[in-house]
Parts: C-alpha cells; sequence; structure tokens
C-alpha cells in the first residue's frame, strides 16, 4: 500500500528511481527518508556567547540539545517550529547562532582547525617588515599632467 505524503514525486522522477533502486524495500527507505521533515541545527557563535550559555537561552523557548559531546557548538531544535521562527528570533539577531545543516558543519569539524596556528613566514619577500606600501596615486598623478 502506498503511504501518502504532503508532497508526492512526479511520475517520471519516481519511475528513475525504482530503476535505479530494484529492490522493493530499498525504493521504500528511499521514499520514507526524502519525506522525512528537515532537523533544524544552528550553530553557536562562540566569539559572542558560549554554548553552555546560549542552550540555557534556548532551552527557555524551545526543546534544544547537543547531540554531539566533542561539538558542543552544534544545537539541534528539537522540536517544531513556524516558517521563520529560528531565523527571526532575538538571539539569531543579536548573532548568537547561525542556521546551519550539520552537512555545512563537517568540513571545519572534520579538519578540526582549532588546533592548527597560521603564522607568518619570516622569509617570505612579500611580507617584509620594511616594505612600504604602494602608493599608486603618485603614478596616476604624473600620468594626468602628460
Amino acid at each position: 500500500m502506498k503511504k501518502e505524503y504532503k508532497y508526492q514525486m512526479k511520475p517520471a522522477f519516481e519511475s528513475r528511481m525504482k530503476q535505479l533502486l530494484p529492490k522493493k524495500e530499498d525504493f521504500e527507505k528511499f521514499s520514507e527518508i526524502i519525506h522525512q521533515e528537515p532537523q533544524n541545527f544552528i550553530r553557536c557563535n562562540t566569539i559572542k556567547i558560549s554554548p553552555d550559555k546560549l542552550l540555557t537561552k534556548l532551552n527557555k523557548k524551545w526543546k534544544a540539545e547537543q547531540p554531539f559531546p566533542d561539538f558542543p557548538e552544534i544545537i539541534l531544535i528539537n522540536q517544531n517550529l513556524l516558517p521563520g521562527e529560528l531565523g527571526n528570533a532575538i538571539e539569531h539577531l543579536l548573532g548568537y547562532y547561525y542556521i546551519q545543516e550539520v552537512s555545512s558543519m563537517l568540513p571545519v569539524l572534520a579538519l578540526d582547525l582549532r588546533f592548527i596556528r597560521f603564522s607568518r613566514k619570516q622569509d617570505n619577500t612579500n611580507c617584509s617588515k620594511n616594505a612600504k606600501p604602494r602608493n599608486n596615486n603618485r603614478k596616476r598623478s604624473k600620468n594626468r599632467q602628460n
């Protein structure tokens, strides 16, 4: 029996996916997954607020949790929200968090950039301490006089 969802697959797409997923249970699992509601993840802006303080503030109005213990800046709002509710919250307007999917956070988490120190090379001639800033105005004024 075919389940009824709010949005149905277009017939051409459905037949193509059935060709790509010939096992009935695979197609049914695919269909369930694509009809799931998206989860509301946010990333704490640790420059402005600590993840613990933000979590305390958010738990006053929503069900918020930190699903990844190693990354407390990732917060899941585990509640059905109205359209725009997450983006219009005062904490978002103050810059305490960014609305972001976990998939967008993964590259930074995988690289673990917290432990990399960026330093300027001492032998780089472009970064010389004695270098003077270029003054292009002198050239322009000479060209105007000619």
